[in-house]
């Protein structure tokens, strides 16, 4: 028996090594046919030294103080500056705004948010008013509408990764920057790459 057993750890090796490709390339195939979308992004912490180099994400669209929340966010009372936000797991709905995508409004029903835009996708969506109050006192600020779609990080070499994160750290001169974002029939997000100032970067597995 003991005789056969580095066959069968390198047959098990072998079995594992296709199923993981088969995976992957599955996975591949879903991204490539779904339909994309730009959607605007900040950067954060760009490296994580267990995962390895990647330049992490805030998919986020500001919006004036005075703006309201989109349809379908839950409102909830503000008491100070960090808890002036709504949080809901829905449907999102996408609508195209000049060159990229915004969530619109949000339900449980994908048929309801699919009657606010034809793109819908699952996730939570947070939502800042601009409007916070603490005691008798009141603040305003700009405003944002930030997306948790399970899109966190664009994984690169190391130096590409330093190269995205102080282009989407230059402040107010940083150039456009958006995630490219591949909408399934299952309404799961997928990162196929990233927009910025214009120029393409193509996440890839191969």
């Amino acid at each position: 028996m003991t005789r056969f057993l580095p066959q069968r750890i390198i047959a098990a090796a072998v079995l594992l090594v296709i199923a993981l490709t088969g995976l992957v390339l599955h996975e591949e195939s879903l991204r490539r046919s779904g339909r994309e979308v730009l959607l605007a992004i900040e950067a954060v912490d760009p490296r994580d030294l267990l995962t390895g180099h990647y330049a992490a994400l805030d998919i986020r669209e500001a919006i004036a103080p005075d703006a309201p929340c989109p349809p379908g966010v839950r409102e909830e009372p503000a008491t100070s500056l960090l808890d002036a936000r709504v949080k809901q797991r829905d449907w999102i709905a996408l609508a195209p705004k000049g060159d990229h995508f915004v969530a619109v409004g949000a339900d449980r029903s994908r048929a309801k948010a699919s009657a606010l835009a034809l793109v819908t996708v699952w996730g939570v969506m947070t939502c800042n008013t601009g409007f916070v109050k603490t005691g008798e006192n009141a603040f305003e600020r700009p405003g944002s509408i930030s997306l948790d779609l399970g899109v966190k990080r664009f994984h690169a070499d190391q130096k590409q990764a330093e190269i995205v994160s102080a282009q989407l750290r230059g402040g107010p001169d940083a150039p456009p920057a958006f995630a490219v974002i591949s909408v399934g029939n299952d309404g799961k997000a997928r990162l196929r790459g990233l927009m910025i100032g214009g120029k393409r970067l193509t996440l890839t597995w191969f």
